[in-house]
């Protein structure tokens, strides 16, 4: 009898650099409580293509509002009373308009957080790879830029000199 065990470790979570940046930071309470409620699925359900699953929804609900009003329209056309129903249409279109407009309004304070996140973390992982001795490879690319535009340098790097010019200190 073949027996299947699975070896394969839980993927790492894609929240859990965002949780310790929440705990290090001054974040509001709320607002994390968004952020999280907002990416929740991203711990259980890892069949989901969005990240914000949100807007699969918006999009489902505008398309039915569409086929709703289509519906409308042609109910009026085989009637011939499309006036009759616009009231409706308009309706529909209201109700669809208002509900993508709040979804919207509440996304974008997540957006904005999520945006705030990652440009946190992107400075997080560029300071890990930063090396303190890039600064002179700058400075030596900058006074060479300066001289190249007939600007006097600003600074003399040893190495540069001669071996017989003297220094005073």
């Amino acid at each position: 009898m073949a027996v299947f065990k699975s070896t394969r470790r839980r993927p790492l979570s894609t929240r859990q650099p965002v949780l310790d940046l929440f705990r290090k930071g001054n974040m509001p309470e709320e607002r994390s409580r968004e952020w999280l409620d907002a990416t929740a699925h991203l711990e259980e359900d890892t069949s989901s293509t969005l990240r914000f699953p949100i807007y699969g929804h918006l999009h489902a609900l505008n398309l039915h509002a569409q086929s709703m009003v289509d519906a409308l329209r042609q109910i009026g056309n085989s009637m011939r009373r499309e006036g009759d129903l616009a009231y409706y249409v308009t309706l529909v279109q209201f109700t669809r308009s208002m509900a993508t407009a709040d979804v919207l309004d509440h996304m974008g304070g997540i957006e904005d957080m999520e945006e705030w996140i990652f440009d946190t973390l992107r400075r997080e992982e560029e300071r890990k790879l930063h090396d303190s001795e890039d600064v002179y490879i700058h400075v030596r690319r900058r006074e060479a830029e300066r001289v190249a535009l007939g600007m006097p340098p600003r600074i003399r790097f040893l190495d540069d000199e001669s071996p017989n010019s003297q220094h005073t200190i």
